[in-house]
Order: C-alpha cells, then structure tokens, then sequence
C-alpha cells in the first residue's frame, strides 16, 4: 500500500469563491505514485469546502445567489457578535453544515476518474481570503 501527501494554497477573492482546481488534482495523482486506489481531497477550514461539480460559469452565479440566499452575509447571528477572530462570518458557518469539506474520487491507471462534465473545485464560503489550504491525500497500490 502507498501513501502520498500534499497541501496546496490558494487565495480567494470576494465574499464567495469557487476555484477549479482539477488540474492540480489530476498532477497529484500522475506523481503520487498510486496506480489505484483513492485520492481525498480536503478543506482543513471550517468555512470552505471541497466539490465536484459541473463547470459553469452561469452555474457559479447561480451557486452564489443560491449560498446568498440560504444564509445572507447582512442577517442577525449571534455568532457575529462574539466572533474570536472579529469575522462577522455565522453566515459562512451556518453554510459549511450544508456543504461538506471534502471530496473522495478513485483513482484507475494513474489518473483521476470523474463523469464527462465534472471538474473537482475549492469553495470559499468566507472569502477574501490571503491563503487557503487543500490537503490532497492518495492511498492504494
């Protein structure tokens, strides 16, 4: 069994941010050494996550009202009141519950598996942000 670990930064712009990083994820894998086997990719933020989705520009806008909508960034949280990091981010919090902050995806002959139209991206859900972390992880043979 082989192990390969990594952690990759990026930053965020805006209150929302969602980054394709699919091409970072499918280089990990070509030198991760692992054949087959699994691949996890995560967020180690509270507030941001990792998803596969389509890749869409009309869909990214619609993901941000949609996020707006379900907790909007100007409502009454008591958690903004007693924020330790002076953040006003309830809204941010009260969203990661919803999305969850990693993703498994098997890996066959070396490279990622993923459907025709999906793409692997990091959400900020408390941006701007000067850097985020994504920890990849592959196990297998």
């Amino acid at each position: 069994m082989k192990f390969k670990t990594e952690v990759m930064t990026v930053s965020t712009e805006g209150p929302y941010d969602l980054i394709d990083i699919t091409s970072r994820v499918r280089e990990f894998a070509r030198h991760s050494d692992v054949t087959n086997g699994i691949i996890n990719i995560s967020s180690p933020h509270t507030t941001a996550s990792v998803r596969v989705n389509e890749k869409c520009d009309e869909l990214k806008k619609d993901l941000f009202e949609f996020l707006q909508k379900l907790a909007p960034r100007e409502g009454k949280y008591a958690h903004n009141v007693i924020a330790l990091d002076g953040r006003p981010n309830a809204h941010s919090h009260l969203l990661s519950f919803l999305v969850p902050r990693a993703e498994t995806l098997i890996l066959k002959d070396g490279e990622v598996v993923l459907g025709s139209w999906q793409s692997v991206f990091f959400l900020d859900l408390d941006g701007p942000r000067k850097e985020r972390k994504i920890n990849f992880y592959a196990m297998g043979e």
